[in-house]
């Protein structure tokens, strides 16, 4: 079995990162069926080891990868917007797929406990709403907010409330930003690629220095009480997003949480917003705001509660 330093130099030298794709070209089918292997093998044997990642047939046991759809349209998607200025094809991927795998589990953690609740409705728009709250900063525990979202799917407070904690509890505080253009983005893209040169990587470490000292001058003079919930999901995020090569470089700074780096290491996962919310003994509306308004300070955006 090859080891996973092998698979990541046989998919970031594979042939058809150099090709370009011409009618029935068998080349390119040949080498496309190689690197979806590789990359393949490589994801269930060394990235999404988690049993939560698989389901297990109810006629022989055998296990299998739930999101092989998922995969096949993230690297199909990832081949034709690839270019060397990206970097490495792993790491481009990597993060594609990182995000949808995110996605897609949080969704099945959503309709698996919302069986058995009738909500009409909301079952369609619940998700959308709350997404969009959300993007626009609003309090999705206010009770008057809670009122007009009841109000439009016709649906009583009580169960708005139980959908918004069944969403929330099963997903992870997120690492998203508005830009000036209103596209949500990855903080971390922000931190590791240059907007204004068609996100190429940043190849010079002195200028991720700046940004990364920029980020801790941020942090340091946020409220002492603030820090401890900070960092955590800083860094918790950046697993999330996929940019596990960032952990090594933030290790000197004031924002690194060594306790959720090592809880990752052993668990291969990050916990979920309601666990770090009660590991703080805070409800996770303070959580969310907490780090939404650091996330700002980053941007740009002027906010006046840290």
């Amino acid at each position: 079995m090859r080891t996973k330093e092998e698979y990541e130099n046989i998919i970031n030298k594979s042939e058809i990162l150099e090709r370009a794709r011409t009618k029935d070209d068998i080349k390119y089918k040949t080498e496309l069926y190689k690197i979806q292997t590789n990359l393949y093998e490589y994801c269930i044997k060394y990235i999404y080891t988690n049993l939560k990642y698989f389901q297990v047939s109810s006629y022989n046991n055998e296990k299998t990868f739930k999101y092989n759809l998922e995969f096949m349209k993230v690297n199909k998607d990832c081949l034709k917007s690839f270019c060397k200025n990206n970097g490495d094809y792993l790491n481009y991927f990597n993060k594609s797929f990182s995000r949808k795998i995110h996605s897609s589990v949080a969704n099945d953690n959503y309709q698996e406990q919302h069986k058995g609740i009738n909500i009409g409705k909301a079952k369609g728009c619940f998700k959308y709403i709350v997404n969009k709250a959300k993007s626009e900063n609003r309090d999705i525990y206010d009770k008057d907010f809670q009122l007009k979202i009841a109000e439009y799917l016709n649906i009583s407070l009580k169960e708005v409330q139980e959908n918004i904690s069944i969403y929330f509890n099963s997903t992870v505080i997120s690492d998203t930003i508005i830009t000036n253009d209103g596209e949500e983005i990855s903080i971390f893209d922000t931190i590791i690629t240059n907007k204004n040169n068609n996100m190429e990587i940043l190849e010079e470490d002195d200028k991720l220095n700046e940004t990364l000292d920029r980020i801790n001058t941020i942090f340091n003079n946020c409220q002492e009480r603030q820090k401890p919930i900070i960092k955590k999901l800083f860094v918790a995020n950046i697993f999330k997003d996929g940019q596990n090569d960032l952990i090594e470089k933030i290790k000197d700074y004031n924002f690194y949480d060594k306790e959720m780096h090592d809880y990752y290491k052993k668990h291969n996962k990050v916990p979920l917003a309601k666990e770090i919310a009660k590991y703080f003994d805070i409800s996770e509306q303070s959580l969310s705001r907490t780090y939404n308004n650091f996330l700002k300070k980053i941007n740009g955006e002027k906010d006046e509660s840290i």
